[in-house]
């Protein structure tokens, strides 16, 4: 029984948050069709990746960024 308690020393603390940087790709590289789509909007995007998740995008967070979020979300490559 001793061997499936651990103390609190041992233990290893999770952060509660954990900040995400998401750099943009450099320029030569094509942007996907929803990034071209949406670089004349201005205000907020909202996007929806699930069901029960939804983003919101400041006007003047980079397209890319936005985009390459999503897919990190969503598990695509």
């Amino acid at each position: 029984m001793d061997g499936l308690t651990t103390s609190p020393s041992s233990a290893v603390a999770e952060p509660a948050f954990v900040p995400l940087s998401i750099l943009p790709d450099p320029v030569d590289q094509p942007l996907p069709s929803i990034a071209v789509a949406a670089q004349g909007g201005s205000g907020v995007m909202t996007i929806e990746v699930g069901p029960d998740l939804r983003l919101r995008i400041p006007g003047d967070v980079a397209v890319e960024r936005a985009v390459v979020l999503v897919q990190a979300l969503r598990g695509a490559s």
